[in-house]
């Protein structure tokens, strides 16, 4: 049998083993102190995080098709959010700093994070083309033909260009698209065609990335020629007069005035020519011959009103 001093030593010994477990702080702090982990169970830290862009940045040097690019644009997204789950940066050991203001050169989340940015830019650039980025080129190549006022000659090299095109673009598509008349609304109508036609083949990036490439590259050397083409507002008011036939009626004998324009304004009056007259007042040329113009214009209005 035991005396009562031996239970009592062992009702203390219980409780301070009770006791003991219930409050220990060594314990406490290691559970506070435990760092996020991934999927793996694995701590995530900066240094890991470093290691896993590396790796997606290996990979992406080697990627050869949308698939690839896809499974290393989800790997980045997962980097991404476990840079998020990080901890802030210690605020008692910035204050510590020597003097550097610079805090993002000190944060890991920053510098992660623009890491990250450049890798998503670096897949984007890699990416396609897509038949999309085709229609859209083509859209614009429709848009400027059917609406910039082209001279003659610029016609005639629109005209041209779009036939080079389509040589491209029936061997891509294994099509025969034609110009079916010279009008501007013939040339955008066969654009829409071809746009229409790339749609519908339902292009893969992969698949058909030769395919892509062709019409791409040919759409792409058509709006550049666009660009070339001689526009109306390319010329100088003494050309687009010209071409408007504002000096047919003038010859060495009647050019009597400078600038010839103001002999263009006399003859039209002579012969009741208000177009010309008009065509003179709304140009650009000398602000005396519009004057005169102007006058010669109010003039023949009253004439032919005065003959009613």
């Amino acid at each position: 049998m035991s005396n009562g001093d031996d239970d009592s030593e062992a009702t203390t010994d219980a409780t301070e083993a009770s006791g003991a477990t219930d409050t220990d702080p060594d314990v406490s702090e290691t559970n506070e102190s435990e760092e996020p982990t991934t999927d793996d169970d694995e701590p995530v830290t900066p240094e890991a995080l470093s290691e896993r862009l590396e790796s997606i940045e290996t990979d992406l040097e080697s990627a050869e098709t949308e698939s690839d690019l896809d499974e290393i644009e989800a790997r980045l997204d997962a980097v991404a959010t476990d840079v998020e789950a990080l901890p802030e940066p210690d605020a008692d050991a910035e204050d510590e700093d020597d003097g550097d203001d610079d805090d993002d050169e000190e944060d890991p989340r920053v510098q992660l994070e623009e890491r990250i940015e450049e890798i998503r830019d670096a897949i984007e650039e890699q990416r396609g083309p897509y038949a999309s980025d085709v229609v859209e080129t083509l859209d614009s190549v429709g848009v400027k033909i059917a609406e910039t006022q082209w001279t003659e000659q610029g016609k005639s090299e629109v005209i041209e260009a779009v036939a080079s095109f389509l040589e491209a673009a029936n061997e891509a598509l294994d099509s025969d698209f034609t110009i079916e008349n010279e009008s501007i609304e013939s040339v955008t109508g066969t654009i829409t065609n071809v746009m229409d036609a790339t749609k519908s083949a339902d292009l893969d990036p992969d698949d058909d990335a030769k395919t892509i490439d062709t019409l791409l590259a040919a759409s792409e050397e058509l709006q550049n020629e666009l660009e070339e083409a001689q526009e109306w507002s390319d010329l100088t008011v003494h050309q687009q007069l010209k071409q408007l036939g504002f000096y047919d009626e003038l010859t060495s004998e009647n050019r009597k005035d400078y600038p010839p324009e103001l002999s263009v304004v006399r003859i039209a009056e002579s012969e009741n020519d208000p177009e010309k007259i008009l065509l003179a007042q709304i140009s650009s040329i000398p602000s005396s011959c519009r004057r005169t113009a102007s006058m010669r214009c109010v003039g023949w209005v009253l004439m032919r009103h005065l003959k009613r």
